[in-house]
């Protein structure tokens, strides 16, 4: 007969984690009452791993062009940026805001709230860790910024004798 190797057979994928927080029992029980997409993509979100929720500086907003005009959503930590010197005046709703931030919204005339209609939900960028900077090309070669694994960098330790 035939042997059938079924090691490759089952994908595992992260459909929920373990811990159970207030908000995804919401966003759970809106995204099964109502057809609003949103609802689908914050609560998938909500189940992301922490390295694939990196936290958004609030230095982003101002790139945003109506954000005047809308909510930005953020399902993950808004933390400051000591290179932005004025923080627009904007409306956040996030999961959780540094007491640096709140200040610098307030004093803007800004606010957090809730999220509501008119949102604009925007994300940080996944691949921004430090792990990230040891993948590529392989450290050494031309045109490669990637860094090396070791643990020290001294004068003997992977460097070149030119």
């Amino acid at each position: 007969g035939i042997d059938m190797w079924h090691k490759y057979d089952r994908k595992f994928r992260r459909t929920e984690p373990n811990f159970q927080y207030v908000y995804m029992r919401l966003y759970r029980f809106l995204q099964d009452r109502t057809n609003k997409n949103i609802n689908r993509i914050v609560l998938k979100r909500l189940f992301m791993r922490k390295t694939n929720r990196p936290p958004m500086y609030l230095r982003v907003a101002r790139f945003l062009k109506e954000v005047k005009r809308v909510t930005v959503l953020v399902v993950r930590t808004v933390t400051g940026d000591i290179r932005l010197l004025q923080v627009p005046k904007m409306t956040l709703c996030a999961l959780h805001v540094t007491d640096r931030v709140r200040q610098h919204m307030i004093k803007a005339g800004g606010k957090v709230l809730p999220p509501s209609k008119k949102t604009l939900l925007i994300q940080g960028k996944r691949n921004a860790s430090v792990a990230h900077k040891h993948f590529g090309k392989v450290p050494g070669v031309p045109h490669s910024n990637t860094r090396t694994n070791v643990c020290s960098k001294g004068r003997k330790i992977e460097r070149a004798s030119g």
